[in-house]
Protein backbone atom coordinates (compact mmCIF):
# COMPACT_ATOMS: atom_id res chain seq x y z
CA UNK A 1 0.00 0.00 0.00
CA UNK A 2 2.84 2.32 1.04
CA UNK A 3 3.96 1.88 -2.76
CA UNK A 4 0.33 2.93 -4.50
CA UNK A 5 0.19 6.10 -2.15
CA UNK A 6 3.88 6.68 -3.23
CA UNK A 7 2.86 6.24 -6.85
CA UNK A 8 -0.62 8.69 -5.87
CA UNK A 9 1.20 11.51 -4.83
CA UNK A 10 4.03 11.53 -7.31
CA UNK A 11 0.82 11.28 -9.86
CA UNK A 12 -1.16 14.04 -7.71
CA UNK A 13 2.09 16.27 -8.18
CA UNK A 14 1.38 17.09 -11.07
CA UNK A 15 4.67 16.55 -12.35
CA UNK A 16 4.80 12.99 -12.99
CA UNK A 17 5.34 11.32 -16.81
CA UNK A 18 2.32 10.00 -16.52
CA UNK A 19 2.86 7.67 -19.89
CA UNK A 20 5.88 6.09 -18.24
CA UNK A 21 3.88 5.51 -14.92
CA UNK A 22 1.45 3.11 -16.94
CA UNK A 23 3.75 -0.08 -16.68
CA UNK A 24 4.20 0.66 -13.08
CA UNK A 25 0.69 1.25 -12.51
CA UNK A 26 -0.16 -1.87 -14.34
CA UNK A 27 2.67 -3.78 -11.81
CA UNK A 28 1.20 -2.01 -9.03
CA UNK A 29 -2.81 -3.28 -9.29
CA UNK A 30 -1.48 -6.91 -10.06
CA UNK A 31 -0.10 -6.37 -6.33
CA UNK A 32 -2.75 -4.66 -5.05
CA UNK A 33 -5.20 -7.59 -6.58
CA UNK A 34 -2.76 -10.44 -4.73
CA UNK A 35 -2.61 -8.36 -1.31
CA UNK A 36 -6.51 -7.69 -1.34
CA UNK A 37 -7.37 -11.67 -1.80
CA UNK A 38 -4.57 -12.63 1.21
CA UNK A 39 -6.67 -10.07 3.40
CA UNK A 40 -9.95 -11.40 2.30
CA UNK A 41 -8.81 -14.81 2.97
CA UNK A 42 -7.98 -13.80 6.66
CA UNK A 43 -10.71 -15.37 9.08
CA UNK A 44 -10.98 -12.81 11.42
CA UNK A 45 -13.12 -14.92 13.92
CA UNK A 46 -10.02 -17.29 13.97
CA UNK A 47 -7.26 -14.82 15.08
CA UNK A 48 -6.17 -14.93 18.74
CA UNK A 49 -6.66 -11.71 20.91
CA UNK A 50 -2.98 -10.67 20.07
CA UNK A 51 -3.22 -11.47 15.70
CA UNK A 52 -6.67 -9.27 15.82
CA UNK A 53 -5.32 -6.05 17.55
CA UNK A 54 -1.81 -6.25 15.14
CA UNK A 55 -4.44 -6.98 11.97
CA UNK A 56 -6.79 -4.21 13.37
CA UNK A 57 -3.57 -1.68 14.11
CA UNK A 58 -2.34 -2.77 10.55
CA UNK A 59 -5.76 -1.74 8.59
CA UNK A 60 -5.97 1.27 10.32
CA UNK A 61 -2.45 2.26 9.52
CA UNK A 62 -3.44 1.58 5.74
CA UNK A 63 -6.38 3.34 5.61
CA UNK A 64 -4.96 6.52 7.07
CA UNK A 65 -2.11 6.33 4.41
CA UNK A 66 -4.92 5.99 1.80
CA UNK A 67 -6.74 8.83 3.15
CA UNK A 68 -3.48 10.75 3.37
CA UNK A 69 -3.64 10.40 -0.54
CA UNK A 70 -7.02 11.03 -0.98
CA UNK A 71 -6.62 14.61 0.26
Amino acid sequence: MNDYCDFMETYNSGSADTVSMMADYADMMSGYTEMMEKIDAIDADSLTADDYAYYSEVMLRVSQRLSEVGQ
